[in-house]
């Protein structure tokens, strides 16, 4: 590489590190503590998460009708199992019936036993970790943060490569470019650590800020990824009830029931509200013992008649959908290797705040040498 093109690759990576830095940093730690979201919640919050098994658990109709007795000024939005171990709750997600109330106050999280319908708690739908997860992907400043943090992961997926450019070695130099050398002064090691980290963790850095994109510009991302692999998309099968003549209207509990009988042998993981007088119902599914986004089913459901609209599943889906969405999803919290890849994913989103104040100070100290510093 020239000397010129070097230079280019150091200004541009070096600026992007100043200027963008803490704020990478800080995406970096919330995307840690987001990685085991589920997890940390259910461990601070058992008496909400987690019942002595039952039995034999309620449907869906009963769970929503326990869900208004407990809050019969609300309306419920959706029904949402985390997981189908026994012991686990159930949660309704609620919102005031009156418009107005529910444009100040927010949502509501209405926890429920799934074998009695008892009610175990209630909380705003904004917890401090639900509050770490929306600064994670928008600042909390919704779609403006959004495009944000798009922008930032567009420019770290650049960073990342030119700090891979600048730190690639010659031949023979793999040990030493992948090592931390202590006998070179404070400066020395400072270097190596920024090197050596974002050696190591490049991979999980740049799956992680590539895969952001298709997660915060899905349609965007259709578009290029359907040019690049000259095959377009299968349009969608069209999903809109049909309003009855006496507008009569079926439960949310029944739409559930017709989503389990359309796909057997799996549970019932969400069940979503119809919305607008063409709204339809969403019964997602999912296999035993699985909770991954890529295995599930999910039935679309007329809200008049009943019937079945649709069926769609990740794996049926075109490339070009799967590529981005459900498959991006699994990469950027690293459930597609299971536990070690979302520890692998933990672990890099740390990286970002060592890489952050490693390259400030080096630029900070630049041109002064440090005690006992052999160069």
């Amino acid at each position: 590489m020239s000397p010129r093109v070097r230079s280019l690759w150091l200004l541009g990576h070096r600026w992007i590190g100043l200027t963008l830095g803490l704020l990478i940093a800080l995406i970096g730690v919330s995307g840690s503590l987001i990685v085991f979201e589920d997890a940390l919640d259910e461990r601070l919050n058992a008496d909400l998460h987690l019942v002595k098994p039952g039995t034999e658990a309620l449907a869906f109709a009963g769970l929503a009708a326990a869900a208004a007795t407990a809050h019969p000024d609300k309306n419920v939005l959706f029904l949402l199992r985390e997981d189908d171990r026994p012991e686990r709750t159930v949660y309704a997600m609620m919102a005031p019936k009156d418009r107005a109330l529910a444009a100040t106050q927010g949502r509501t999280q209405v926890f429920l036993n799934p074998y009695t319908g008892d009610h175990l708690g209630s909380r705003p739908e904004r917890t401090w970790l639900g509050a770490v997860h929306a600064f994670h992907g928008e600042f909390l400043a919704g779609p403006v943060g959004e495009t944000i943090v798009g922008t930032l992961a567009l420019v770290l997926v650049v960073s990342l490569i030119g700090g891979l450019v600048l730190w690639w070695p010659g031949t023979g130099g793999w040990v030493r470019a992948l090592t931390v050398k202590t006998d070179g002064g404070p400066r020395r090691v400072l270097r190596d650590l920024h090197n050596v980290f974002g050696a190591y963790g490049f991979v999980v850095l740049f799956a992680c800020s590539l895969t952001a994109l298709p997660l915060i510009w899905p349609d965007q991302t259709r578009v290029v990824l359907s040019a690049v692999l000259g095959d377009p998309p299968v349009a969608e099968r069209p999903r809109t009830s049909t309003p009855s003549e006496d507008g009569a209207r079926i439960t949310l509990g029944e739409a559930a029931a017709i989503g389990a009988a359309e796909v057997p042998g799996r549970w019932i993981n969400l069940a979503l509200q119809a919305f607008g007088p063409r709204g339809f119902y969403m019964i997602r599914m999912m296999p035993p013992n699985e909770t991954a986004m890529s295995e599930s089913v999910t039935v679309f459901i007329d809200q008049y008649s009943g019937a079945v609209l649709d069926v769609s599943a990740p794996k049926q889906n075109h490339i070009v959908d799967a590529l981005a969405s459900d498959f991006s999803g699994t990469i950027h919290n690293g459930s597609i290797l299971g536990l070690p890849g979302r520890w692998f994913v933990f672990t890099a989103g740390l990286a970002f705040p060592v890489l952050f104040v490693t390259g400030f100070w080096l630029w900070y100290r630049r041109g002064r040498r440090e005690p006992n510093e052999t160069g």
